[in-house]
C-alpha cells in the first residue's frame, strides 16, 4: 500500500440542507456493508514493499464527531436529563424550575475519592447534601448489546411517523438501535464513539467567557438562574433582591464591571499574535455590547489555553482566577503534542478537583452544563486510546502473515466526522420534545 497509516481517514458527508437526525443509518448502510466485507472476506491488495498481493482486512475502531452527531451515531440521545452517554440513566441531573432546562450541577463530586472533603460539604454545593455514591462504572459492550436488543425496531425515513421507545427520557435515552451494532466486532471495542475535544473546548470557553463578561443573552448568570439558585444552593449574597416590584441582581465575584469588561476587550483588540498562530481576534470585539462575535473553534482553542489567565489575571478574585487558570492548563496539557502515561494519570486525578471548586465559586446551576460532565469521562477514553496506540507500535509488521493481516487505523485516521451534520431546531423539537437547549453542545464553528 502506498499510503502512510497516520493519514488514512474515513469521512462521511451527508447531502441535503437538513440533518437526517436519527435516520442517519440510512446513509450508513452502504458503509456498514463494506465494513462487513472487509472484516469477513477482505480485499486483495498489492504490497509495494514485498511486491506481492495479500488479502487485506480492516476494522472500524471508533468514530469521532461533535456532540449532536454523537447521538445520531450511537443511538443514545444527547439531549435532556439523561444526555450523558457515559453515565446514562445513573446521571444525577435534574430540570431547573425557573430555567426549564436540564441541569448537571453537583454531578462531579461522585468522581472524587471517597475520603475527599468536598464530598462532605453541605453548604458549598447542593445545600444539605453529602455525596456518598461511588464513581459511575461505564457499561461494557455485552451489557449495552443486551439492553439494545430489547429496543423496538425503528423504521426510518422522512415519511415515517416519529416513534418514541417506551421509557424514553425516564429510564433511558435510546432513540434507536445504531446500525454500527451490525458489525460483528462492535461490542468488543473498548471505545465505540469519540467526541472531538475542540468542540468541547469551544463550548466550555463560550460559557466561561460570556459569564465572566456578563454578556447579555449569553451569560449563564441571569435572572432565572438566580431564582433557581435560591432553591438549590446556599448563597444568600447572590439571591435576587426585590425593589419596587423589580428584581435586582447582586453582582457576583466571578463577573466583571462595565469598566473592567472594556479593559479586557480593549486589550484583546490591541493584541497582536504571531502570523498563522490565530486569526485577528480584534475583529471579533464588539465594544457596543461588550462581547465577542465570530470566533472560530481555533480562536476559542487559543484563547482558552493561552489567553484566559492573562485576560482576567488582575481583574478577578484569586479564587476565581485560580479555577479558570487550572481549567485552561488542563486543556493545554490535554492538547499537547506529547502526553505521557503519568501525565494522563495526573490529569485524570486533577480534573474533578478542578471542576468542583469551579462549581463552589460559580455556584450557578445553569452554568453547569454537559460539557463539564463530559470532561470527567474523556480522560478515560484518551487513556484507552493511548494503550491501543502503544500496543500498535509494539507490533512488528514483518511478523504478521500476509493472509491474516488486519489494518487498524489510528485515532487520527479512522474518523467518521460529523461536523457537517447538525440537527436543526425543528428536528430537535420532534425528537426530544423541547429538551434542546444551550446547556448541551452545539457546533457553531462552521469555519473549522
Amino acid at each position: 500500500m502506498c499510503m502512510d497509516r497516520p493519514y488514512m481517514f474515513l469521512t462521511l458527508l451527508v447531502p441535503g440542507p437538513k440533518s437526517p437526525g436519527r435516520s442517519l443509518d440510512v446513509y450508513l448502510q452502504p458503509l456498514i456493508n463494506e465494513l462487513k466485507t472487509l472484516w469477513d472476506v477482505g480485499v486483495e491488495t498489492y504490497d509495494v514493499a514485498k511486491k506481492q498481493n495479500f488479502q487485506m482486512k480492516a476494522a472500524l475502531m471508533w468514530t469521532v464527531s461533535d456532540f449532536p452527531a454523537y447521538g445520531m451515531l450511537s443511538g443514545w440521545s444527547t439531549h435532556g436529563k439523561l444526555a450523558c452517554p457515559y453515565c446514562m440513566n445513573e446521571i444525577k441531573s435534574f430540570r431547573l424550575k425557573h430555567g426549564g432546562k436540564p441541569c448537571f450541577f453537583d454531578c462531579h463530586r461522585q468522581f472524587l475519592p471517597l475520603d475527599h472533603p468536598y464530598r462532605y460539604q453541605k453548604d458549598n454545593f447542593t445545600k444539605g447534601r453529602i455525596e456518598r455514591d461511588e464513581t459511575v462504572i461505564r457499561s461494557i459492550g455485552d451489557e449495552l448489546e443486551e439492553e439494545i436488543s430489547l429496543l423496538l425496531n425503528i423504521e426510518f425515513g422522512r415519511t415515517k411517523e416519529k416513534e418514541r421507545i417506551e421509557g424514553f427520557g425516564k429510564s433511558h435515552n435510546w432513540l434507536k438501535r445504531s446500525i454500527f451494532w451490525d458489525l460483528p466486532y462492535w461490542k468488543t471495542n473498548l471505545i465505540r464513539h469519540n467526541l472531538d475535544v475542540m468542540h468541547i473546548e469551544k463550548n466550555v470557553f463560550d460559557n466561561v467567557f460570556n459569564t465572566v463578561m456578563d454578556v447579555k443573552g449569553k451569560t449563564k448568570d441571569n435572572v432565572k438562574a438566580r431564582l433557581d439558585l435560591q432553591n438549590i444552593c446556599n448563597r444568600r449574597n447572590l439571591e435576587l433582591n426585590e425593589v419596587n416590584g423589580k428584581h435586582i441582581k447582586p453582582k457576583a465575584s466571578y463577573t466583571l464591571t462595565k469598566d473592567e469588561r472594556h479593559t479586557v476587550l480593549k486589550w484583546i483588540k490591541d493584541l497582536r499574535l504571531p502570523d498563522g498562530y490565530a486569526s485577528n481576534l480584534g475583529r471579533c470585539v464588539n465594544l457596543d455590547d461588550y462581547s465577542m462575535h465570530g470566533m472560530k473553534s481555533h480562536d476559542c482553542h487559543v484563547f482558552m489555553e493561552r489567553l484566559i489567565p492573562l485576560a482576567f489575571g488582575d481583574l478577578l478574585l484569586e479564587s476565581v482566577w485560580n479555577g479558570l487558570t487550572e481549567l485552561s492548563q488542563f486543556f493545554r496539557a490535554l492538547c499537547s503534542t506529547v502526553l505521557s502515561e503519568s501525565d494522563m494519570k495526573t490529569l485524570e486525578e486533577n480534573i474533578v478537583i478542578t471542576l468542583s471548586p469551579l462549581e463552589e465559586v460559580y455556584q450557578e446551576p445553569s452554568s453547569s452544563n454537559l460539557a463539564r460532565v463530559v470532561l470527567d469521562h474523556e480522560l478515560d477514553n484518551i487513556d484507552i486510546l493511548t494503550d491501543v496506540h502503544r500496543q500498535e507500535e509494539e507490533v512488528n509488521p514483518d511478523e504478521l502473515h500476509p493472509q491474516g493481516m488486519e489494518l487498524e487505523q489510528e485515532d487520527e485516521s479512522d474518523e467518521l466526522e460529523e461536523g457537517f451534520v447538525e440537527p436543526n431546531d425543528e428536528q430537535l423539537v420532534e425528537e426530544e420534545s423541547g429538551d434542546e437547549d444551550d446547556l448541551t453542545f452545539s457546533d457553531n464553528s462552521s469555519g473549522n
